[in-house]
């Protein structure tokens, strides 16, 4: 029989309020109240379920106790609908106290009515404060039930509430002590049963020692909470084994408990009750009791604490990062540099020199009597001379000091020599002002670094529970079982599923197939990430699948050293990223043979390191820039051609210190990527040049050192490099280079005057 109107779950929910209603805690019903506050705030049919569970308290306490909770029923669902037309929407725990503000003043009216005495008062405040906190309980329950469309994974809220209902459920059922089979004990051996197989040991007991805490409150017995529990959690850890292993382990600890701690279980009625139980739980069809795989109590054990921990983590990373942007500060205040020579430093060296050169001569009273105002006049007129040529001559003192002057030759010599060493303090100062400078951009940097790095940690998003519950259907079927599912979205916006997973039965299942189901569930290709196991095994262990690139590339290369040289000054890498990215990398160190390959080998595998730890391109560049402005007191230099290829989007970075132009070959036309950067280790300041480009099917990146592009016979070496490329109908990468490189060898006369090198990278859409 159906109401109209009324869904199959409604009508469900219909028949458990009747059970509801039948509950009694030592006269008192608080779970009805709670019950139908919470179907209130579902917006179903409010009148059915004040019949249902006015009929159910009616046949467990009497006519005059259902009115009581009649008027109760009528009060709050009057109540929510004028503030429901007034407010529209309004929160759950609104409905709460709605609920215990009414059953407490229809309690209080009523007792007062039936001249109950004053010491009740306890008791009335505690069957409101009960009745507003199950309302908040088993509306969650209640809301699962009737929105899922298949209750396989619920979250520990959802399955703590669904315990708390199905417990009220089994003690709402009628039954009689002296009966000769126990219904209550029966119905609770059923629920702890499922319960324990079906979502694991966690719910089993879970189960058990809510139906506990109701045997607690009913008839005081403290040992059958931890009874229950018990029997719960034997039930879901031996489910692996089968549903009558399950069975027999529930029904030998029940045995276990009745002889050795309370009697009372092995009387007959209970007894049966428990092993019939046992029975039908273990011969019921398959289809009504599935065990389920389910994430939730693992993955809430899993990450216990975690968005507590993710903030601590996270501020204390972040707080981290300020130190060294104070250390940064502090340098870069450190590091101002002196440009030229002041005419404060000019009277010094006067000054200086006059005291160690005129104390011996016999006009040093009249000369050494000039004025402030005099010497500042010398100081001004040679100054300009010193900056200009770094050193004085006899013509650059004025006439009346050169007339006076008898040593004027040395006295120019003395000043000379402290020019000199005035300069190299200067350039020393700058120097260290630079270095300096360098140490404060890594400070710096490695602020950026910790606090970009604390904004990436923990960016699991939550998987959509419909998008969950149907992979792990799809998986099952294809013998694949998963205990847990995570969606993470890298920094470059990429996403990857993270899955703790098993084969099922003896089968073989590869990380392939398994990335194809996901794939054909989420609507999008997914592969497993690089270096991953390429079966699944039958443990359960952890499997990433990454989003795959829509794009593809080939690469290749083309070099040779410098002639008479044993090793090439250019060194490159091809370098692919977990996050779905390429790396072109080109460096060209200054001048050739050894030392030149030793700095260009240095930025590459710098630059490598640093991109593999996850750090950014530019703040990598920034780094060894200031690495190579601290090596030495040489000046150890290397270009830097860097490409940077989305295979998601097709976008292309370009990013240049000192390096020659960079060519992309499209299907019509071939664009040229320019750059007037100083290469790296000039500056403390990195001086680079980025440009974005899209690249589409079939187009082809190109990078040269100087050496290939220096061989070009025209004045517009550019140039002639499109017009080849143009010319050239191959679409083979490593065919390109080779073909870059023979013409930039012969239109060198055969004598190759430089390294050279070639790296193209083909791009096409998969």
């Amino acid at each position: 029989m159906r109401i109209k109107g009324m869904s199959e779950r409604e009508f469900i929910m219909l028949f458990a309020a009747v059970l509801i209603g039948r509950v009694h805690l030592i006269g008192m019903n608080p779970f009805a109240v709670g019950f139908f506050m919470a179907v209130c705030y579902e917006r179903i049919s409010r009148v059915f379920f004040v019949a249902a569970l006015s009929l159910g308290i009616w046949n467990a306490y009497g006519f005059v106790i259902a009115v009581k909770y009649l008027l109760v029923f009528l009060l709050c669902g009057a109540l929510c609908g004028i503030i429901e037309k007034r407010k529209g929407k309004i929160p759950l725990i609104v409905y709460s106290g709605i609920g215990a503000a009414s059953l407490l003043l229809l309690e209080y009216i009523w007792n007062r009515v039936q001249l109950v005495n004053a010491d009740q008062t306890l008791l009335l405040l505690l069957e409101s404060l009960l009745a507003g906190v199950f309302t908040q309980i088993l509306y969650i329950g209640i809301h699962y039930i009737l929105t899922e469309k298949k209750a396989i994974y619920a979250g520990n809220e959802e399955m703590i509430s669904i315990m708390v209902m199905g417990s009220l459920l089994v003690f709402g059922v009628p039954f009689q002590d002296n009966m000769a089979f126990n219904i209550l004990e029966f119905c609770l051996s059923i629920l702890i049963l499922v319960a324990g197989y079906r979502y694991g040991a966690g719910a089993g007991s879970l189960a058990g020692a809510i139906s506990g805490l109701f045997f607690l409150a009913r008839d005081s017995s403290f040992e059958m909470l931890g009874i229950l529990a018990l029997l719960g959690m034997g039930a879901g850890v031996f489910r692996e084994l089968g549903r009558v292993v399950s069975a027999i382990t529930y029904v030998g600890i029940y045995l276990a408990a009745g002889v050795y701690i309370n009697g009372i279980m092995l009387s007959v009625g209970r007894l049966r009750a428990v092993i019939l139980a046992g029975i039908l739980f273990a011969v019921l069809p398959k289809k009504m009791i599935k065990k389920v795989e389910t994430m939730a109590l693992d993955k809430d054990y899993a990450f216990l604490g975690m968005e507590r921990m993710e903030k601590q983590i996270k501020g204390r990373l972040s707080h981290f990062s300020e130190p060294f942007f104070a250390l940064s500060r502090t340098f870069s205040k450190m590091s101002q540099q002196k440009e030229t020579m002041e005419e404060q430093d000019m009277e010094e060296i006067l000054q200086q020199v006059t005291n160690n050169l005129c104390s011996g001569c016999e006009k040093a009273n009249r000369c050494l009597g000039f004025t402030r105002h005099e010497k500042y006049q010398t100081a001004s007129c040679i100054l300009p001379a010193a900056k200009e040529h770094g050193y004085i001559e006899v013509g650059d003192f004025p006439v009346n000091f050169a007339n006076k002057c008898d040593y004027l030759d040395s006295y120019v010599a003395e000043t000379n020599q402290a020019l000199r060493l005035v300069s190299n303090n200067v350039r020393w100062q700058n120097r260290l002002a630079e270095s300096r400078e360098a140490i404060a951009e890594q400070f710096q940097d490695i602020g950026f670094l910790l606090k970009d790095f604390s904004q990436e940690l923990f960016r699991e998003k939550e998987l959509e529970l419909d998008k969950k519950k149907d992979l792990a259907a799809v998986l099952k079927r294809n013998q694949i079982l998963v205990r847990q599912i995570e969606k993470v979205e890298t920094n470059k916006h990429c996403q990857e599923i993270h899955l703790l997973a098993k084969a099922r039965g003896r089968g073989c299942i590869t990380t392939r197939e398994l990335a194809k189901c996901v794939s054909n569930v989420l609507d999008k290709s997914f592969v497993p990430i690089q270096g991953s196991k390429n079966v699944l095994s039958r443990d359960y262990e952890k499997v990433i699948l990454v989003e795959d690139t829509k794009f593809k590339t080939i690469t290749g290369v083309a070099r040779c050293s410098k002639e008479g040289e044993v090793v090439c000054g250019d060194n490159y890498s091809f370098l692919k990223l977990d996050s779905g990215e390429l790396v072109m990398t080109l460096a060209d160190g200054m001048g050739s043979g050894t030392d030149a390959c030793m700095e260009s080998t240095s930025a590459v595998e710098l630059m490598e390191s640093f991109l593999e730890a996850g750090v950014g391109e530019k703040t990598a560049i920034r780094l060894i820039n200031s690495i190579f402005v601290l090596q030495s007191e040489e000046e150890r230099l290397s270009t830097l051609d860097m490409v940077i290829i989305n295979l998601y989007t097709g976008i292309c970075d370009f990013i240049k210190m000192g390096a020659a132009t960079a060519f992309i070959k499209r299907e019509d036309r071939v664009e040229m990527i320019t750059s007037a950067s100083l290469p790296m280790g000039i500056f403390s300041k990195a001086d680079y040049e980025d440009v974005s480009k899209k690249l589409y099917d079939g187009d082809m990146v190109i990078l040269l050192s100087d050496g290939v592009l220096e061989a070009a016979p025209m004045v517009h070496k550019e140039r002639y490099v499109i017009e080849l490329l143009s010319n050239l109908k191959t679409e083979n990468p490593t065919e390109i280079a080779n073909t870059l490189l023979q013409h930039a060898i012969v239109n060198s006369g055969g004598e190759i005057v430089d390294d050279m090198t070639v790296l193209v990278a083909g791009v096409w859409m998969k």
